[in-house]
């Protein structure tokens, strides 16, 4: 048989509890701010290929119209 815990360790598992719980929650914050800047990155490159690719696109038309 189990004895009860005792008021001391019920206190002490409710600490070690919310100093998991905070980690996790700063993990998940961490995370989330990443991914948000990886996004960003992502997004920017995509259009600055995209921008780079209509540039391209239209010098070539130039350059064959003056042949």
């Amino acid at each position: 048989m189990n004895p009860e815990p005792s008021e001391q360790e019920k206190q002490i598992k409710q600490e070690m509890l919310l100093q998991y719980e905070a980690a996790t929650m700063k993990t998940k914050k961490v995370f989330i701010v990443i991914m948000a800047s990886l996004s960003l990155v992502l997004a920017g490159l995509g259009f600055w290929i995209y921008q780079t690719a209509l540039t391209s696109h239209s010098n070539q038309g130039i350059e064959n119209s003056n042949q």
